[in-house]
């Protein structure tokens, strides 16, 4: 007899580690379903992970965050600060639409700044509207952005142009810069919806799934280089952190440590200065490599760390 390849969300799990029994015990019954929402009362129940960025103690909302999530609801979504009032990206959202021929416009979209804020307006007022915008445009996002769009498109033999036209979509959506900040961001996302009634079951399994595909992605796709890449390290560690029930936990942290261990001796001059000379990007690195040992401390995970680092 064939034994069929497990391809459900809890494949991706280590389902063997403490608090899983039930979902583990679910999942080898047969019962998926049952498991599903084992697995998310698991993640509601959830102690001894914390993550500064993803506090919810004493969140709240600035006037601009405020706007930024009522735009939202409208679908006009703050991408750019020199693009303003926010671009309208229609009722059925075109993730392609690019108004301004600037690329920053293009990339930046897929940063999805305003899903914090519309995260934080959900947390602080209980109002389902707003919960409701986040599950539905980060969906219709995961479904009309998909990284393996081309393969699909050739498959179906679809026109060199379709062809062209997606390739170039991936290039802005699947960015490792913005495929970052997306793993950054979707901590606090989860962290101020996990306890929601509306933060269902199914929707767990599409989070998962795509959080999993997104640090996989990072992790075989790093920047070459520069502020980019160490963004990304300090993103993959906080992932590995963050979800340690994900089966290559250990390994996004490690990919992370190593590159921050390593860069820091080569982005940063004698003196202090991070080697690409402009004030922003030096103070960006010196908060990406003091938050990514603060992470690692609040948690447990200091010693993963060589004392070169710590030093």
């Amino acid at each position: 007899m064939r034994v069929q390849a497990d391809t459900t969300v809890f494949a991706l799990l280590d389902l063997t580690r403490p608090g899983l029994e039930r979902v583990a015990e679910l999942h080898a019954a047969g019962d998926d379903k049952a498991a599903a929402e084992a697995l998310l009362d698991y993640y509601r129940r959830r102690t001894g992970v914390v993550c500064p960025d993803a506090d919810p103690a004493g969140i709240t909302i600035t006037p601009e965050e405020q706007r930024w999530a009522d735009e939202a609801m409208e679908h006009r979504f703050f991408v750019h600060k020199g693009y303003q009032p926010s671009y309208f990206y229609g009722d059925d959202i075109d993730w392609r639409y690019w108004p301004v021929k600037d690329n920053e416009l293009r990339w930046q979209l897929h940063r999805h700044y305003w899903f914090i804020p519309l995260a934080k307006c959900y947390y602080t007022t209980g109002d389902a509207k707003y919960i409701d915008a986040w599950m539905d445009q980060y969906t219709d996002w995961v479904k009309k952005n998909p990284l393996d769009g081309v393969e699909r498109l050739k498959a179906a033999g679809a026109s060199e142009a379709e062809i062209a036209a997606e390739k170039e979509n991936i290039r802005f959506a699947w960015r490792p810069m913005e495929a970052g900040r997306r793993l950054q961001d979707l901590l606090t996302e989860f962290a101020l919806t996990i306890h929601s009634p509306r933060f269902t079951p199914r929707f767990l399994n599409l989070f998962l799934r795509t959080y999993r595909q997104h640090a996989d992605h990072i992790l075989h796709n790093y920047s070459k280089q520069g502020n980019h890449l160490l963004f990304e390290a300090q993103r993959m560690l906080f992932a590995g952190i963050y979800f340690p029930e994900f089966r290559e936990a250990a390994e996004w942290r490690r990919s992370g440590i190593e590159i921050l261990n390593r860069e820091i001796g080569v982005q940063v001059y004698p003196d202090g200065m991070q080697f690409e000379l402009d004030f922003g990007y030096h103070i960006a690195a010196i908060d990406i490599f003091l938050k990514a040992l603060g992470m690692a401390r609040a948690n447990g995970y200091e010693g993963e760390f060589p004392a070169s680092y710590i030093e």
